[in-house]
């Protein structure tokens, strides 16, 4: 059974900025927690064996883009990823978002 989440994308502030500008509203997205406990996914077009690659590629790449290979479809996609806030209870949360070949989102959480 899957765990339906809910999290709040989190903004990025500069140093400086974040005193005089006002809060920045939070957007609400659910998301189902994989199996692993690892990542999560939230488009009907990824799959938790494409959210456990980003994982992976996300942690064995250096930079915040990263390329991982899903087994359903057997292409590798490019993932723009970036620090999230969830209620999953994760340390560090990670947000990672793409496109396939007929644009629809690839969406996926990493822990």
């Amino acid at each position: 059974m899957k765990r339906v989440l809910h999290f709040a994308t989190a903004a990025v502030v500069a140093a400086g900025v974040l005193a005089s500008a006002p809060a920045a509203s939070a957007s609400v997205e659910k998301f189902d927690i994989c199996s692993s406990g690892l990542s999560g996914v939230v488009t009907p077009d990824t799959s938790c064996g494409f959210a456990d690659n980003v994982y992976r590629a996300f942690y064995s790449q250096v930079d915040w883009t990263v390329f991982a290979f899903s087994p359903a479809t057997g292409l590798i996609y490019t993932m723009q990823c970036a620090n999230a806030i969830t209620d999953v209870g994760w340390d560090y949360p990670k947000r990672c978002f793409g496109v396939n070949g007929h644009g629809d989102p690839l969406v996926v959480y990493i822990a």
